[in-house]
């Protein structure tokens, strides 16, 4: 039996977090095109409303279609995408939220040396190193350095103050990272709502302390000529 849900909020809970059909398809289990279906029709079997509830950690009931005015009284309804900071749910902490959505051109493999993207190319190889390198100064719990290295696109929107402590917390509910491996890259030349520019989005399966497989998703900008993080996301 089929389900009516809010494919809306689908496509803003995906792009807000800068994830692709085909990202949100690997991360709930499912086939591109049941993801695209979805979208498109505002219906899916109830295993898959399940599967990209538990994506976005929240329950097949947040994403049924609500009535206007149970809409109007949502939290959700009247900040989201706008927070800086939001904890979805037991477990799940996304330190900076973008406001805008990213529309990626292809999805890649590790093991491709670049891609092309629009009217640029993307040296995967250089955009993995420079997110593993920041990655280590959050395994290290570093966070000042993290944040200093920043974008300025994520400086905008958090202190370092505020990262610090959305940081700590995430480690409390993961701990130490174990291991990590690139799963894949989306790349795209424009971001809803951010400046023309060159963007990435990678996608790792973490092993963590207290959460043996997990998620983590880094989004990065190019400034001045050099890849810096402008989003992360771990679930």
């Amino acid at each position: 039996m089929e389900m009516k849900i809010n494919s809306a909020l689908i496509v803003e809970l995906r792009s807000a977090k800068a994830w692709s059909q085909q990202h949100l398809a690997d991360v709930a289990g499912l086939s591109l095109r049941t993801v695209q279906r979805v979208e498109n029709t505002s219906s899916a079997s109830h295993d898959s409303v399940k599967a990209i509830a538990m994506a976005f950690d929240k329950v097949p009931a947040d994403l049924a279609v609500q009535s206007e005015s149970e809409q109007s009284d949502s939290p959700e309804h009247q900040s989201w995408p706008n927070h800086k900071f939001r904890t979805i749910g037991a477990g799940v902490l996304t330190v900076i939220a973008l406001v805008a959505a990213a529309y990626s051109y292809a999805y890649f493999a590790k093991d491709n040396a670049s891609t092309e993207t629009g009217t640029y190319t993307v040296s995967i190889d250089a955009v993995e190193q420079a997110a593993i390198s920041w990655l280590a100064l959050i395994d290290a719990q570093e966070y000042d350095i993290s944040w200093d290295r920043l974008g300025k696109l994520a400086k905008a929107r958090v202190t370092e103050r505020q990262w610090s402590e959305a940081l700590t917390q995430s480690k409390s509910i993961f701990g130490e990272v174990n291991s990590r491996e690139l799963r894949g890259v989306d790349t795209s030349g424009a971001m809803i709502g951010l400046p023309q520019g060159e963007y990435a989005t990678l996608t790792f399966s973490s092993s963590m302390e207290k959460r043996p497989i997990a998620t983590e998703i880094i989004t990065m900008s190019k400034e001045s000529g050099q890849w810096v993080v402008i989003g992360y996301f771990i679930q």
